[in-house]
């Protein structure tokens, strides 16, 4: 692998158009919220256990907002798992027809309009966990 510029909160950064700064504030943010310093699967169960510990997370954001206690719906959860799985199977799909990704300007006009609804639904994202709105945030 081709590591571009140091990471400052430690070792090398991977190559990418990402600053390197961000890159250091996304990895800190990550490891406050999953602080995993060991790991005690194998290689093969990373896809259930590993992931599925980021999963609760989002489950947990959709259970209620604010200090009040986890309100646990199944229906929720199930709806959840389902628009998980279908997500997976279209991203293999997609990952399996190599042919169907595009080639050609690095940046088109749809891709500055996708860029743009990405970074408002950031800042929505954040004005919701501010105010403790986690069901909210999950949506945005």
């Amino acid at each position: 692998m081709k590591y571009g510029a140091m990471c400052s909160c430690d070792g090398p950064a991977p190559k990418s158009d990402i600053p390197s700064a961000l890159l250091c504030k996304m990895k800190q943010e990550f490891e406050y919220w999953y602080p995993l310093d060991i790991r005690v699967s194998g290689k093969d169960l990373i896809q259930n256990h590993l992931t599925f510990s980021i999963y609760n997370t989002f489950a947990l954001a959709d259970a209620g907002d604010g200090m009040d206690d986890a309100n646990f719906v199944t229906e929720t959860a199930e709806s959840a798992v389902l628009r998980l799985t279908k997500e997976l199977a279209w991203m293999e799909e997609i990952i399996a027809s190599e042919s169907s990704l595009r080639s050609g300007p690095p940046s088109t006009f749809a891709d500055r309009v996708f860029a743009n609804e990405i970074n408002i639904a950031v800042k929505g994202t954040k004005k919701s966990y501010d105010a403790f709105m986690f069901r909210d945030a999950l949506k945005s």
